[in-house]
């Protein structure tokens, strides 16, 4: 049987375990040996939705795309701005057309033109230009 690094740590959990019942290791022992493995890891977060009725313009470096995300399936682009903020951006069929040539590494700027109505199927829509660094 191949043990894999969960086996390590729940065998290792398990005999520290057994120490704190029979006294073996202190609380303050037990709190460096916490402490030391929660420095090891870094949380991952979601990035914070850019909100293009509060701010219009979006000016930042695509990092990252994915597909399928949410219930709704969409597409969720990453982009991080001078000032090192990384900001997700949720897909439209005006963003995903637009960003279908984009590459990660490249800046972009998103600027939000407000609503428009589609004169085809009259139905409201978020309307967008999307420009690429050259």
């Amino acid at each position: 049987m191949v043990k894999t690094t969960a086996d390590n740590v729940a065998e290792k959990a398990k005999k520290l375990a057994e120490d704190i019942k029979k006294n073996e290791v202190s609380a303050e022992e037990v709190e460096e040996i916490m402490t030391k493995s929660d420095s090891d890891w870094e949380e991952v977060v979601m990035s914070p939705i850019w909100d293009f009725e509060e701010k219009k313009e979006l000016v930042g470096v695509l990092v990252d795309s994915q597909e399928n995300i949410g219930k709704n399936k969409s597409m969720l682009y990453t982009f991080e701005t001078p000032d090192g903020e990384r900001w997700g951006v949720w897909g439209s069929t005006v963003i995903d057309t637009r960003m279908r040539t984009a590459v990660v590494g490249q800046e972009i700027k998103i600027v939000f033109k407000g609503m428009k109505q589609s004169p085809t199927t009259g139905r409201k829509y978020k309307d967008f230009t999307i420009f690429k660094k050259k």
